[in-house]
């Protein structure tokens, strides 16, 4: 039984391919996430990511690069402009803003873009795991936000691998295992819907 839906991660980058210092430290980043079994989508360009407005649902968390298409003003117009339409779509999705280490703080972002991101981070200045932990973290504080009480509280039992004896649920689909038209419903429903298919009488 699937016990936890995959977090995805977008990364808005053009930097992770490239053989620099920064490039290798992302992709370490990007590397590390896999590790923790999150799903990592790539996007190269503003463009490419307004094209993906339409999948901004089922991210959990974005990663934006700063200096996206270089490190100029007008660049960063370009980029704040993003994070802008970005919050317009979700208000609550965390963005952490990536930028390279540098002796000043980042004087070039907008004050309103400092409000509209969750976490700035230096890529090469904390370990890629550290990194990866954080961005984690933050996208299943997300999913845990998004669920509304009831259905939160039926992921957590399902989660718990709990006996329900009770309709319709029949001990988590078990009796319709029992006959060859059973189990084809049993398989294409899936074992998740018949363990969290609990009965309002009990």
């Amino acid at each position: 039984m699937k016990t936890e839906e995959v977090l995805t991660v977008a990364i808005i980058d053009d930097a992770h391919k490239i053989d620099s210092p920064q490039g290798r430290a992302i992709h370490r980043i990007i590397t590390g996430l896999k590790e923790y079994g999150i799903r990592v989508g790539e996007i190269a360009s503003p463009e490419d990511a307004r094209a993906a407005f339409s999948a901004l649902a089922g991210i959990d968390c974005i990663l934006i690069n700063w200096n996206l298409g270089g490190d100029t003003s007008e660049r960063h117009e370009v980029t704040a402009k993003l994070i802008d339409e970005i919050r317009e779509r979700n208000e609550k999705i965390p963005i952490f803003l990536m930028g390279e280490p540098t002796n000043a703080p980042p004087t070039s972002l907008p004050l309103k873009t400092v409000r509209e991101i969750n976490e700035y981070i230096w890529v090469m200045e904390d370990t890629p795991e550290f990194i990866a932990g954080r961005i984690t973290a933050s996208a299943k504080r997300y999913r845990e936000m998004l669920l509304p009480p009831f259905f939160k509280e039926l992921v957590k039992f399902s989660k718990d691998f709990e006996y329900s004896w009770h309709t319709p649920g029949h001990a988590g689909g078990t009796a319709f295992r029992k006959s060859p038209a059973g189990r084809a419903f049993f398989n294409f429903f899936g074992e998740q819907l018949f363990r969290s298919d609990l009965s309002i009488s009990v």
